[in-house]
């Protein structure tokens, strides 16, 4: 029988195969690009196809990491290049005047966004609760129809909003200046009040 250990061993085998197959794709196709780029000539002249290809299918062991040290060099670069980007992208842009400037006017315009929409979908929902009490009075066949349609279009806004905010976080000082950086913010710190909570 599989113990707890390990299914853990084989969770942690199989995610850290899949986060080197998307550090890998990425990389290849960074260094397959250059490398197609510099054999075609294109950055000295007319680019040839048949040349680059001819340059990639030659180097790309020696490029894209064989078995010694000095092959795996177009690597070595890239884990600290992709950190950067994932904070870039996250919104953690430096302590500068000018960076927290951004951050605060980008963090406040998501924030109040947010804010907005989720008012107006507390606003639908008063305005469905009437529409489904008019409809339980109305005896008039036609108008109920009307009122279905209407309430399905309300429902269907209200789905709308809730699937666009419904991954920020509800406390107004965990927004970040990027969407990216406030979803993670969310779970983030879902994930440390349920450790917490233990």
């Amino acid at each position: 029988m599989t113990d707890l250990s390990q299914i853990a061993a084989s969770t942690r085998d199989s995610i850290g195969r899949y986060f080197s197959l998307v550090s890998a794709v990425p990389s290849g196709i960074l260094i397959a690009w250059t490398a197609l780029l510099v054999g075609s000539g294109a950055w000295t002249g007319q680019p040839d196809p048949i040349a680059a290809f001819r340059v990639l299918r030659r180097d790309w062991n020696r490029w894209c990491g064989g078995t010694g040290a000095g092959n795996d060099l177009p690597w070595c670069g890239d884990a600290p290049l992709q950190f950067f980007f994932v904070q870039l992208l996250e919104g953690y842009w430096g302590v500068s005047p000018l960076a927290q400037q951004v951050r605060r006017r980008r963090t406040r315009a998501h924030r109040n966004r947010i804010l907005r929409l989720r008012h107006r979908h507390a606003e639908l929902g008063n305005l469905l609760h009437d529409k489904k009490v008019e409809r339980e009075a109305a005896p008039d066949p036609d108008r109920k129809q009307e009122l279905n349609e209407e309430i399905a279009e309300l429902k269907s806004d209200r789905g709308e909003i809730k699937w666009a905010t419904a991954d920020y976080p509800m406390a107004p000082e965990a927004f970040m200046p990027t969407r990216l950086g406030s979803v993670l913010r969310r779970y983030e710190w879902s994930w440390v009040a349920r450790m917490e909570s233990r």
